[in-house]
This record gives structure tokens, sequence and C-alpha cells, in this order.
């Protein structure tokens, strides 16, 4: 859809389409999930939140078409009520969408990145009032308050969140900061994002080597 808006051409808005109709008649799971493999049907993973749920909520606000807004709103809302810990307010990397056990580790960081990459890139496509808006607006509320902690001392986050002295991820800490970049358009505040981006920023930085992006 930017490559369409930036050059108003035709060839790209057509390939929207085609996502968008392969999006739409995507075998679901049992329970009306999108599963991230075929094979697992019942397994949903927070990959596929930011893979999908931006762009399927940016073409239904630009194309008027209301059936993939609701389900790219449909998956962020199944996995915020299914996939998360309590506790620490961080989610699983996945659930089983038929027993409700949930898979991987409690803030894994390229899990925590994907899903505030389908929660912040959702958001700003859709229209305040809308009845789903300010859940998911609040669950990303939530959920940055549960991430700013275990932000690092040199602007990085760790692959495994809670695990502040294990290894940094670049993978996981430019999409946390990105996701808050953008969350500041949909309802986040204050000069504590703004300084977690902006050291996220310089960690970042520290890892491009000979052109190189390291530590991902």
């Amino acid at each position: 859809m930017t490559l369409y808006e930036d050059t108003k051409e035709e060839k790209y808005l057509e390939a929207a389409d085609r996502l968008a109709r392969y999006l739409k008649r995507y075998p679901e799971s049992p329970e009306g999930g999108l599963p991230y493999r075929m094979a697992q049907r019942t397994h949903m993973y927070a990959d596929s939140l930011g893979m999908i749920c931006p762009f399927l909520c940016r073409y239904g606000a630009l194309r008027g078409d209301e059936e993939a807004l609701e389900l790219g709103i449909a998956q962020l809302v199944r996995f915020l009520k299914r996939g998360m810990d309590d506790r620490s307010g961080l989610p699983y990397h996945g659930f089983d969408s038929a027993t409700g056990v949930k898979y991987g580790c409690i803030g894994w960081g390229r899990a925590v990145g994907w899903l505030m990459t389908g929660l912040s890139g959702s958001l700003v496509w859709l229209a305040e009032g809308r009845q789903e808006e300010e859940f998911l607006r609040e669950n990303l509320r939530k959920l940055s308050a549960a991430v700013l902690p275990c932000q690092r001392q040199d602007g990085s986050f760790a692959w495994l969140l809670p695990a502040l002295e294990g290894p940094a991820d670049s993978s996981a800490t430019a999409m946390i900061a990105s996701s808050l970049l953008l969350g500041l358009r949909c309802g986040l505040s204050g000069d504590a994002v703004e300084e977690a981006v902006y050291r996220a920023g310089e960690f970042l930085l520290s890892c491009i080597k000979d052109g190189r992006v390291e530590q991902c």
C-alpha cells in the first residue's frame, strides 16, 4: 500500500488486492484464527500479528474493505485475550487455540516486537470510537509499560526481555523501538517513551559494522 500511495502505480494496488484476497481466503483454525503454519492449524504465533495485521488494517481503511479490517483486528484481539502472561504483562510466543496451552518463553524479545508492531501499525488506521479501538489502545499502553523497565543501560532489549544479563537482540530492539515511536501517535505519551526510543536508536547505530547490522 505504501508503494501505491507513493507512486500511484496501479500494479502496486493490484498486488495489495491479491495479498488481501489471499489472507481473506486463508484457511482458518476451527476457532477462527489464521494459523502461522498450515500443518499446525491451531497454533497461533505472535509473528503473524506484525506481518499481516497492519497490512489488513491499512488496506481495509484505504480501500473501504470492512472484511479486511475486521480480520486484522480479530487476530490482535484473540492473541491479547489468550496469548499473554497475566503476571508480567508480556506475551508468550504463541498458544494453541484448541487447548489453550501457551508456547515459548514469556517475553521473548521478537515476539514482543511482533505484537507491538501489530498493535501500533494497526491502530494508526482505526477510526476513533471504533468498538475494538480502545481495547487495542489500552493493551498497547499496558504492554509498553511492561516493556520499558526491561530496557538495558545501553538502550538494547535482550533476546528474552526479563533476562537483563542475556544477549542483546537488535531485531527485538528495532521492532520495539519503532513500535514505541509509532505508538506516540496511538495514545502513548511521556518523556519515558521518547527517551527509550532515543536510547534504542543509539544502541542500533552501534550495531552497524561495515554496512551490516549485527546482534540480530
